[in-house]
């Protein structure tokens, strides 16, 4: 996402939504080593691992994140990384700068009922146009597609990530470590958005 699609580079500023999970962790500790400006949404409880990567932490339940992106970034972010979908899109287009890009992921809106049909159409409509309605590039992310239609880039990527984890350069985020017949606690403990990084099960 940041390097294929995004293009991000040094210097470059970055919104990064659900930055205490464990795909928000990824990205800003690999946006820290690129020398990226970061902003990231937040619950409180994980501001201090959000801050702990060199990111402005954001309170999406106490702010308006694209109020905030005003105040802060007046000229609009470079990208956006945003897992939500939905209206969050909306929000997510009007905080990019003259060249933003933004990048679509995870969706966790398919998850309401009530927005699905919505959402599906959304999507349908950004990966054909691949434009933001302002104009802005725009990419949806799956893993899944990426390794099917360029599978190159999926090998570089992930030989790429593998060399850095066993030098020492990556550290994952792993917020606790919880026994496979214990899955269902494991659940639990994301959906109180209290996890910063991953919650691993082990056998």
């Amino acid at each position: 996402m940041l390097h294929r699609l995004a293009e991000v580079s040094a210097g470059d500023s970055v919104l990064i939504h659900g930055a205490g999970g464990g795909v928000g962790t990824a990205l800003l500790e690999l946006g820290r080593m690129m020398g990226l400006r970061m902003f990231g949404t937040a619950s409180s409880a994980k501001h201090p691992g959000v801050a702990a990567y060199g990111a402005v932490p954001i309170d999406y339940r106490k702010a308006d994140f694209t109020e905030v992106l005003q105040q802060l970034m007046p000229g609009g972010v470079d990208a956006v990384f945003d897992p939500i979908g939905g209206d969050h899109w909306q929000r997510s287009f009007r905080t990019l700068g003259e060249r933003g890009r933004f990048v679509g992921f995870g969706h966790t809106s398919v998850l309401q009922e009530s927005t699905r049909e919505a959402w599906t159409n959304q999507w349908r409509e950004l990966a054909e146009i691949k434009r933001t309605p302002t104009g802005h590039p725009a990419y949806l992310y799956s893993i899944t597609s990426l390794k099917q239609e360029h599978p190159v880039w999926f090998r570089e990527d992930a030989e790429l990530l593998l060399s850095w984890l066993g030098k020492g350069l990556l550290k994952p985020r792993v917020f606790c470590r919880v026994p496979f017949r214990e899955a269902g606690r494991a659940q639990q403990l994301m959906l109180e958005a209290g996890t910063v990084g991953k919650v691993v099960l082990t056998f």
